[in-house]
């Protein structure tokens, strides 16, 4: 199991629980509307708030499959209804459900295991509802996120019809979770007694393939962040220009002490200009990471001045150059 593998969604799911339950009861009432089901099965079931409020209404069985182990305390439903299974393998609990729920949770599974994953809704259930990141959501250990053709190929594969009629009617609730209403899908095996109830009690024509959305919420939110990034950049960049500027300034004095002492006979003078020669190549040394912090740079002058003794070092660093401060001694 790769329940050890991952982060745990605790956070997430106790955040978000008052919201969940709004969507799983608004969700829940309009599928009442369109086909009659008395068992549910969540694939990714977390920590139940979808069950529950799916059998809040009336009396239906219900089961979940969770690849994260949760405290009882922690869940909304009784724990011995949820299974604790990697999803990215095959299950097979040997029996049919009305419907299948599997929300938000195929991004979290590696690639190499989506087809078993949609296998595993097929297996339990003619009508599977589906929601799954599109590429760019992003999220707590999101590794495969797609467009909704990509699901519907492989739903395709089982002779499942996309249904995209629930999209609209929840489009525009904002106390419902942006992902839910931007990726949720109906996936409805054909020539069932379910397909030909659903085609019937159905609000208006659906088109035989989901289109690939992208919440206006959600560009919006893209949009913040690229703003707040370029601004970020154009920082930085402002910031490693001054930077630079005060280590080639640094370079520059060192450079013109060294000239001004290059030939001195007296041994101050030698002192001087070997003083200037070692704090060039202190800077030298450190000259990238002084791009990063000026700081770093007046460090690394002062460094190559360590051989003197101590006064020396610090009048020739403070003077920019260890020509007054050598030859006055």
């Amino acid at each position: 199991m790769n329940d050890m593998l991952v982060p745990s969604h605790l956070g997430e799911h106790q955040r978000l629980k008052d919201v969940t339950r709004y969507a799983a009861t608004v969700v829940r009432t309009i599928l009442e509307g369109w086909f009659t089901f008395d068992s549910v099965l969540d694939v990714g079931c977390g920590t139940g708030n979808w069950l529950d409020c799916f059998s809040a209404n009336r009396d239906r069985t219900i089961f979940g499959l969770e690849m994260e182990t949760y405290a009882p305390a922690d869940l909304a439903i009784d724990p011995r209804l949820i299974l604790h299974v990697d999803l990215g393998h095959e299950v097979d609990l040997r029996r049919r459900f009305d419907l299948v729920l599997c929300l938000e949770v195929a991004e979290h599974i590696d690639r190499a295991c989506a087809a078993t994953v949609v296998a595993n809704c097929a297996r339990h259930a003619d009508v599977v509802l589906f929601s799954a990141a599109i590429p760019g959501q992003r999220g707590l250990h999101h590794v495969n996120e797609q467009t909704p053709g990509y699901w519907s190929d492989l739903f395709a594969g089982h002779d499942y019809e996309a249904i995209d009629t629930l999209r609209p009617l929840i489009w525009e609730d904002q106390q419902i979770p942006v992902w839910y209403r931007q990726n949720m899908l109906l996936f409805v095996r054909r020539g069932g007694a379910a397909h030909a109830e659903i085609q019937r009690r159905m609000p208006e024509p659906h088109e035989p393939r989901p289109r690939a959305l992208a919440h206006p919420e959600y560009l919006a939110a893209f949009s913040r962040r690229i703003d707040d990034l370029l601004a970020e950049t154009a920082a930085l960049r402002d910031d490693e220009f001054a930077q630079r500027q005060k280590t080639d300034d640094a370079v520059g004095e060192l450079r013109l002490a060294r000239r001004a002492h290059q030939g001195g006979r007296s041994v101050g003078g030698y002192a001087a200009g070997t003083c200037a020669d070692r704090q060039l190549d202190g800077v030298a040394g450190v000259q990238s990471a002084a791009a990063q912090g000026a700081d770093g740079a007046v460090a690394g002058a002062a460094a190559g001045a360590s051989d003197l003794d101590g006064p020396r070092a610090v009048d020739a660093v403070a003077a920019g150059g260890c020509g007054a401060g050598c030859v006055s001694r």
